[in-house]
């Protein structure tokens, strides 16, 4: 087989083409000029390093809840900050919101900076397999063609451009006490959603039903098939009745790295509960809080999924 893929590649080349031989098998192919090539940028002198896998993870948690509309570019990107405390993984689609941080290695004094890398491109990049511990992070703010910021691991190098706009202040988004918590084991709710979600239509929203130790996921109008499940859980606040995307809460759910789920309704009054968001974490995040140096750059992960009103769609 080796044979075969080195008499394969001792090709004859001249200046219009390019010759491939392997046993009978001949093949001709025109060459493009060399100078129609672009010239590849150079990657951005490197901020720090951080761990592979825990990169990967974060990168996992934040990117499904970016936005897939291009006519809001800065929506499709992970909002990266960068300090000397840390790293901060963002991504919003308007309906939800998710943010991790990370520890890193900083190799520059006092770093400090915000770029919008677009989600697709380090989602990929967070899946590739590699076998370097660490990745280097460069970044080019003032590069005249463009922002940079480079990922290397391994001998492989990506470089991507940023994506310019405001990103909004989800800070302000994330409330810093919830009203009503429920906890839930992880794998069970996200079985339930799984299985009754079957019967909905792809726009459908679920309807969750809180009462104290369970909630009911039901799906179905009654003018077709119905299905609806009791999960135990861990609440005793009054009876909350709120609509949510399946996907998007199953999104949260796979994101979280715990046993078990806790989601925290901020909305003191239940009738409120379908006007407010909730906020799913792990349960030992240690709470619903975030802005003012809350477990946001503590490094805990914050899932705000904003529930379905009557009558509108996700």
């Amino acid at each position: 087989m080796y044979a075969a893929i080195v008499e394969a590649f001792a090709a004859a080349a001249d200046a219009a083409r390019l010759v491939l031989r392997c046993g009978s098998v001949r093949f001709t192919v025109p060459l493009m000029d060399l100078t129609d090539y672009p010239e590849l940028p150079r990657f951005p002198a490197p901020i720090g390093e951080v761990n592979t896998l825990g990169f990967a993870a974060a990168v996992g948690q934040v990117a499904p809840a970016a936005g897939r509309d291009e006519t809001v570019p800065v929506l499709t990107a992970v909002r990266l900050e960068i300090s000397g405390r840390g790293l901060i993984l963002a991504a919003t689609d308007r309906y939800r919101l998710a943010v991790r941080a990370i520890p890193w290695q900083p190799t520059v004094d006092d770093p400090w900076a915000l770029a919008h890398v677009p989600a697709k491109v380090l989602a990929e990049v967070a899946r590739t397999p590699t076998s370097a511990s660490r990745i280097v992070i460069g970044l080019d703010l003032a590069d005249p063609a463009g922002a940079r910021l480079g990922l290397a691991a391994a001998g492989r190098q990506t470089i991507v451009r940023l994506i310019d706009g405001t990103f909004p202040n989800y800070r302000k988004l994330l409330p810093e006490t919830a009203a009503y918590t429920v906890t839930a084991q992880t794998a069970a709710l996200a079985a339930a959603v799984r299985r009754v979600a079957v019967v909905a239509t792809r726009t459908a929203p679920l309807r969750f039903t809180f009462t104290r130790d369970q909630v009911v996921a039901e799906a179905g109008d009654g003018s077709g098939a119905q299905a609806s499940e009791t999960i135990p859980v861990e609440y005793s606040g009054p009876e909350l009745s709120v609509l949510f995307n399946p996907s998007y809460l199953l999104d949260g759910l796979g994101a979280v790295e715990d046993d078990e789920a806790t989601i925290g309704f901020v909305a003191a009054d239940p009738a409120e509960a379908t006007a407010r968001p909730a906020v799913l974490t792990g349960k030992d995040s240690g709470g619903v809080r975030g802005p003012g140096g809350g477990p946001v750059d503590e490094g805990a992960f914050r899932y705000l999924l904003m529930p379905i009103r009557t009558g509108s769609a996700a």
